[in-house]
């Protein structure tokens, strides 16, 4: 199973429910699998930062549900917050493989094929970089296209913004690694925490099991949202 970045007794202890569709799907659709996921940082961008991860599984009584410190320094609200997600899929991974046991694969894609897990999140960077900007890094060597800066700023600005948009918006194809002028190529920013989440997605996929990533506004009144904040919060009073 994909790298679960050290918090084994976490995940472990959220997988104890059976793999059946009846504990699946945890709402009125079939199969439909449902996660809030939340990150919480105190004195974030200071030496001295804190976070948490919270997963909330649909229910306060849920056994899956996970409130921990994140255990992979350094310390933000950024990583906490995509921490939280691949906590989310290593927990679900989990509790497949245990309801079929390695060696039975056949068994195990025919039990999750059409199953869809759901992960609602109120950080843009996690949606984003796992439905929009992954398979672009993964493809170019975890590098990613800087930011325009002078010229191509301005560019931007007076009229390409359209194909600005529709590179952005089409990462899975990415250009040639060719670095130009004023647009030079970086490493991915928590590359450790991108590159777990990519092996958990393409086990994901492996089982048969489709990841849907939606965006929710924080601190509002999405209960999931609110349930999976006091998680993340818990973990680091």
């Amino acid at each position: 199973m994909c790298d679960d970045g050290g918090d084994r007794k976490s995940v472990a202890a959220a997988a104890n429910a059976v793999s059946s569709d009846a504990v699946w799907a945890n709402n009125a659709e079939p199969k439909l699998l449902v996660v809030h996921t939340d990150g919480a940082c105190r004195g974030n961008g200071t030496p001295r930062a804190v976070s948490g991860c919270g997963v909330w599984f649909g229910s306060d009584g849920d056994p899956r549900n996970v409130s921990v410190r994140l255990p992979v320094p350094p310390h933000s609200n950024q990583r906490a917050e995509l921490f939280a997600v691949l906590l989310a899929m290593q927990t679900v991974l989990a509790e497949i493989a245990r309801g079929c046991p390695e060696g039975e694969a056949d068994k195990r894609n025919r039990e999750t094929t059409g199953r869809v897990l759901r992960i609602v999140s109120d950080s843009k960077y996690c949606v984003l970089g796992i439905t929009t900007w992954m398979a672009g890094w993964h493809a170019n060597g975890w590098q990613r296209r800087a930011a325009p800066s002078g010229e191509a700023a301005r560019q931007q600005k007076s009229g390409s913004i359209a194909e600005w948009v529709r590179r952005k918006a089409a990462p899975l194809a990415p250009a040639p690694l060719v670095e130009t002028a004023g647009s030079p190529f970086l490493p991915v920013a928590n590359l450790d925490l991108w590159k777990r989440v990519w092996s958990c997605t393409r086990e994901l996929e492996a089982s048969g099991t489709a990841l849907e990533l939606v965006w929710t506004k924080g601190h509002a009144k999405d209960v999931g949202n609110n349930a999976a904040d006091r998680l993340a919060a818990a973990a680091i009073r």
